[in-house]
């Protein structure tokens, strides 16, 4: 195993190693995925991020959602914790924590156990391995956010560079997102759950709580309209 803080500084130093060329090329092919995995489970409500200098920049996905009728809310740094406030544009943003641009507004996300299959959460990160285990910065504010809110699906983005075929030594605290989205591949936990009423009968493998469960199959779809 490596250590987070081995691969926190390689894979950091990997992630700006990059020419803006390949930047941009790397950036369309997962802007692509990410809207693919948008469309396939239909969020009403999209937890997202405004991406700080070179992780992966998703404003146009978000830009596109807003106009779909979804719901964007994005972190506001509160103390040691973190909250998800409503986004309406990047004008409706100011500078807050480290720079990282913060929603101005106070319509804050509510979790409610009961609509969480409802909701998607797109993250950053600064490493992660094949096992979807993740690296960030080191505040853990995502581990702390996720750590009561069951149920919400959860999909890491970050450039190929980034992963690592060596597991990483996590503690009991981290989280593993569901879903790990690169330009090259898409490492998925096997089973996700999605609301019943999207899918047909004869799709469904089991049921638990209300919901199906079911085998995740990534759908790779060219979206023009976000080239």
């Amino acid at each position: 195993m490596i250590s987070k803080h081995d691969v926190r500084k390689s894979k950091l130093c990997a992630r700006l190693d990059q020419k803006p060329e390949v930047i941009h090329s790397k950036t369309k092919k997962i802007n692509r995925e990410v809207w693919n995995l948008i469309e396939y489970f239909k969020p009403d409500i999209l937890l997202s991020y405004m991406a700080f200098g070179s992780e992966i920049h998703i404003g146009n996905v978000m830009d596109k959602a807003i106009k779909l009728g979804i719901e964007i809310y994005i972190p506001r740094v509160e103390g040691k914790n973190m909250s998800f406030y409503r986004y309406y544009g990047k004008e409706s943003t100011s500078s807050g924590f480290k720079g990282i641009l913060e929603p101005d507004n106070q319509e804050r996300f509510i979790y409610d156990p009961s609509d969480a299959l409802k909701v998607l959460m797109i993250m950053p990160g600064v490493a992660f391995d094949i096992d979807r285990g993740r690296v960030g910065y080191g505040g853990g504010f995502y581990d702390r956010y996720l750590q009561d809110k069951k149920g919400i699906l959860t999909a890491a983005i970050c450039y190929d560079c980034q992963l690592s075929d060596e597991l990483i030594e996590l503690e009991p605290t981290d989280i593993r997102p569901d879903i790990v989205i690169t330009e090259e591949r898409v490492l998925s936990s096997g089973v996700i759950k999605i609301k019943n009423e999207d899918i047909k009968n004869d799709d469904i493998g089991n049921e638990e709580g209300g919901y199906y469960v079911r085998s995740y199959q990534f759908i790779r779809e060219s979206k023009d309209s976000l080239s």
